[in-house]
């Protein structure tokens, strides 16, 4: 069997990214979650540069695209417009029994920022280590291991890292962190290291969402990471159907707040080829995929096994100058979080990450 297995790497089309994040919104509604529907579109769309007929066809129609110099267009739009601090790198690496076409190489290099290399999978030890080490590399050492052996019916890999490491505009004061309880349910909480913060943020209450909103601004950048808070333990799942991600969940009133955010960390992984597949992308997971602009007429019976995508993220006190605490002339708004809550890291024009934390844990 040959077949190719797809990996994204996140350490965040408004159909497609509304549907991908509601889908694993609920997949993995008892665990910590983060996924980028961004990375994923990537991903499929340097998979559209290389297929034809229905494989095509059903990529296109997912990604929103007519042909390939749409493709072109979008994807090189989209990196040239990617802010500080995200970093993106893609890499497909093939079995070097096959010959990646040389138009292939040139099309995902100038419009995709893409490398390809070849591996020995007769070696399936050396070729992780292979892996391994570009993804340790292109994750900053956020995720340093993705397979222990590959394989010899693994014939190819691609590789889709996207990183961020975000410092706040407002740093929280270390000497204010402090153990709290955060409840996991109604019933049960579980110790945190809780961060605090009185300052003026765009903070508000949503009556649809039945939860409170608050933006928080990286350091010298566009971007925002956008906090959801429920009214209470319990809703989160109710929550996550209501946000839409759009400018009309985003709050714009400012305000002083009194802020209190866990420290915590994700370590996600989700398999995306359910997803996928309620788009309609169904050939590229049967032998009667088309992925001939690839590696030529060798992928005759070349296909995508699964789509994995793995991601991290670390959030605590770092930051530019700590926030100057003024008198405020009315009540601040208590904005604690100490309940599961979902959350987003975007800037005006596209969302990058997004998930949820039932448990944080550090």
């Amino acid at each position: 069997m040959k077949y190719l297995i797809l990996f994204l790497l996140a350490t965040s089309v408004a159909g497609f990214h509304q549907v991908f994040n509601n889908y694993l919104d609920h997949v993995h509604k008892n665990k910590n979650l983060l996924a980028s529907s961004y990375s994923a579109e990537l991903a499929l769309g340097m998979l559209y540069v290389g297929a034809g007929g229905e494989t095509a066809q059903e990529l296109g129609s997912a990604l929103n695209v007519t042909g390939r110099e749409d493709v072109k267009e979008k994807y090189r739009a989209m990196l040239s417009s990617l802010p500080y601090p995200i970093e993106i790198a893609n890499n497909l690496l093939v079995s070097n029994e096959y010959k990646v076409k040389e138009a292939y190489k040139a099309e995902v290099g100038l419009n995709f920022g893409a490398t390809t290399g070849t591996l020995d999978m007769t070696d399936p030890e050396e070729a992780a280590a292979q892996v391994n080490k570009w993804v340790n590399d292109k994750t900053h050492g956020r995720v340093q291991k993705l397979f222990s052996s590959i394989g010899p019916n693994v014939h190819s890999v691609l590789l889709n890292a996207i990183y961020l490491k975000g410092l706040w505009a407002k740093r929280f004061d270390p000497a204010l962190t402090e153990q709290a309880q955060f409840f996991v349910s109604a019933t049960k909480t579980v110790p945190v290291q809780m961060m605090s913060m009185q300052a003026r943020f765009r903070a508000e209450w949503f009556s649809n969402l039945d939860a409170k909103v608050i933006e928080l601004p990286l350091k010298k950048s566009d971007l925002v990471m956008i906090i959801y808070l429920p009214n209470k333990v319990g809703d989160l799942n109710v929550l996550e159907d209501r946000i839409t991600l759009r400018d009309s969940t985003r709050p714009k009133k400012r305000q002083f707040v009194n802020l209190k955010l866990p420290k915590f960390r994700i370590s996600s992984k989700a398999k995306l080829k359910p997803v996928l597949k309620h788009f309609g992308i169904k050939t590229l997971f049967k032998r009667s995929a088309n992925l001939s602009g690839i590696v030529g007429s060798e992928a005759s019976n070349f296909y995508v096994d699964n789509v994995i995508q793995e991601a991290f993220i670390e959030i605590n006190e770092d930051g530019g100058e700590v926030a100057a605490v003024t008198e405020p002339r009315t009540s601040p708004l208590d904005f604690i979080v100490n309940v599961p809550f979902a959350y987003a890291i975007r800037d005006e024009r596209e969302v990058y990450f997004q998930g949820h934390v039932n448990q944080p844990v550090w």
